[in-house]
């Protein structure tokens, strides 16, 4: 029979009498690594939290590693993706508060009440000649654009918008040739689909052509002289004479504003526009970035081909919708180029954390998961890049490294297996983490239901790399 042999529990420090100083200190590291005892050689005292995300949540997450890390190859893919495709540059002006502030009701009330819109029919082209090309818009000390006129009219912070002039424009010379690139011009956008037939045209060289052949000036005109006059008399003739400025003036709101020329002493007329119609409604929304750059390619294949067919060179067409386009291309690009530079700096820092090249791109790796998930929450959210949407983008990066860097570093500074090394590092930086992602939430939170566009959004984007890397960093 075999004898009931009790068995004794042996506590750490027992086993210890038969080892040497450095064994013991060994030992010691290496049960501490698990959590067992601390450098001292007594128990570890934990928290519950603490022993929870380094036991049974730990050895589930170790239990499912593989699954998990396929899921995050599949996650990162299929949130790219999105962040992508959907994901664009907004069409509109940023708006700094939101669609059920008082300040857009109002507006909403107006056109509702008094059946008032702003702006109605389709999109409008300036076309000029004249302008430098290469840097058509300038802050200039003088040689005002036509659509600043008037001295008094300013833009931002009190900035005149200003043209700068290629002074070797005469149209003089170039009556005819004018008159032909603005016909062409026009065929040239039918056949892109960008205009129709009856495409409105406010174009004063058109009405000066018509009010020289009714004065009985034989036009084109052969003598500088008699150019320069008939010009002038055309501005001063009475508003009573059929297609005279002041006849135009009165019949056209602004007519000045939509189209003009600039003259100088010596009679010579050195810059001319004039306004043409699209085919492109007007939408209070804005169109699709996309659509608008579509647009404006067009528009200048169009003017390339009516400057051929003319023999003019160095016209400038321009929209004002040109503006949001621009912006929004340049925001986007701006941003992403931001976030690459951050990125790297990212990738640096992982490196000189660890000095260990494996796990500084195994932790680069899930950063990128972490703002792809962002990318793609912020597409399901219908939101467009604007100027906040643009900040947070290039601040993603930063924001969303700290999790992941905190417990690489953990891991990085356990020492034993990686396993023991990962539920250490679990176990101490879990609870921090943790509480981290609370605090920022709660701090957030409070900036979901504010009607300033700014702070909603700005606080919903924080509440969301949070997360998103707090669930990374945790599995």
């Amino acid at each position: 029979k075999l004898k009931k042999v009790k068995v004794v529990e042996k506590h750490p420090e027992d086993e210890e009498d038969f080892l040497t100083i450095e064994e013991r200190l060994e030992r010691r590291a290496r049960l501490k690594a698990q959590g067992t005892i601390n450098m001292e050689g007594e128990p570890e005292k934990y928290g519950a939290l603490e022993t929870w995300l380094s036991g049974p949540y730990f050895d589930f997450i170790v239990k499912w590693a593989r699954v998990i890390v396929a899921g995050y190859a599949l996650l990162f893919v299929g949130c790219a993706t999105v962040a992508i495709v959907v994901l664009k540059p907004d069409n509109k002006p940023f708006s700094f508060f939101n669609d059920d502030h008082m300040v857009p009701m109002l507006g909403r009330i107006v056109r509702k009440k008094f059946d008032y819109t702003p702006m109605e029919g389709n999109e409008y082209l300036h076309l000029s000649f004249g302008l430098d090309k290469h840097d058509p818009w300038h802050r200039a000390e003088e040689e005002v654009h036509i659509t600043t006129v008037f001295e008094d009219e300013f833009y931002y912070e009190k900035t005149p918008m200003r043209a700068k002039f290629d002074h070797s424009f005469d149209l003089f010379y170039n009556q005819e040739a004018y008159l032909t690139f603005c016909d062409s011009f026009l065929q040239q956008m039918i056949t892109k689909g960008e205009a129709t037939a009856g495409a409105d045209q406010i174009n004063w060289f058109s009405d000066f052509k018509q009010w020289s052949i009714a004065k009985g000036y034989a036009f084109p005109f052969t003598e500088r002289d008699a150019f320069d006059a008939a010009t002038d008399a055309w501005v001063d003739a009475s508003s009573t004479e059929e297609h005279s400025f002041q006849k135009r003036r009165e019949e056209i709101d602004e007519y000045e504003w939509y189209t003009f020329f600039g003259k100088k002493d010596d009679g010579r007329v050195y810059y001319t526009a004039y306004q043409f119609e699209t085919s492109l409604p007007w939408v209070r929304a804005g169109h699709t970035n996309a659509r608008m750059w579509e647009f404006y390619r067009n528009n200048q294949a169009a003017l390339k081909a009516a400057q051929d067919a003319s023999g003019l060179r160095g016209g400038v067409q321009t929209s004002d919708r040109y503006r949001q386009m621009v912006l929004s291309s340049y925001l986007t690009t701006s941003s992403f180029q931001s976030l690459g530079v951050s990125l790297a700096i990212a990738g640096l820092v992982f490196f000189a954390a660890t000095l260990n090249w494996w796990l500084a791109s195994l932790s680069f790796a899930f950063l990128l998961v972490v703002i792809a998930m962002v990318f793609a929450e912020m597409a399901f959210l219908g939101w467009k890049i604007n100027m906040v949407e643009a900040i947070d983008i290039t601040i993603c990066g930063g924001l969303a490294v700290d999790f992941v860097l905190h417990m690489t570093h953990s891991f990085n500074h356990h020492s034993g297996l990686n396993v023991d090394r990962a539920r250490s590092a679990m176990r101490d930086m879990g609870v921090s983490i943790a509480a981290g992602v609370v605090t920022t939430f709660c701090a957030c939170f409070v900036l979901f239901f504010t009607q300033m566009t700014v702070f909603n959004l700005f606080g919903s984007f924080i509440a969301m790399v949070v997360c998103s890397g707090f669930i990374v960093t945790m599995t």
